[in-house]
């Protein structure tokens, strides 16, 4: 079923570097990023609810965050959630 989650958002799909694929490290870290930021746009930005739901302590989840410049304020805003460069 996460299988065919992952292909329908388009997460599994190649992406150019260099061989024109995704190493499994790239499509890993993709895949987490939306995730993250699609539990916490369903849960309201809720980071208690948010780590629960992914096996993740509130710690873990803020490192997260802080490691992909996912901006919080963003989703709980109800805006588009977004990724910082």
């Amino acid at each position: 079923d996460w299988i065919n989650q992952a292909l329908t958002r388009g997460v599994m799909q190649p992406q150019a570097n260099g061989a024109g694929k995704r190493t499994l490290a790239e499509t890993v870290e993709e895949l987490e990023k939306q995730m993250i930021v699609e539990s916490l746009v369903r849960l309201g930005g809720n980071i208690s609810r948010a780590a629960d739901e992914l096996g993740l302590t509130r710690k873990g989840l803020y490192l997260k965050l802080e490691r992909y410049s996912i901006n919080l304020q963003t989703i709980k805003g109800g805006g588009k959630a977004s990724l910082m460069a």
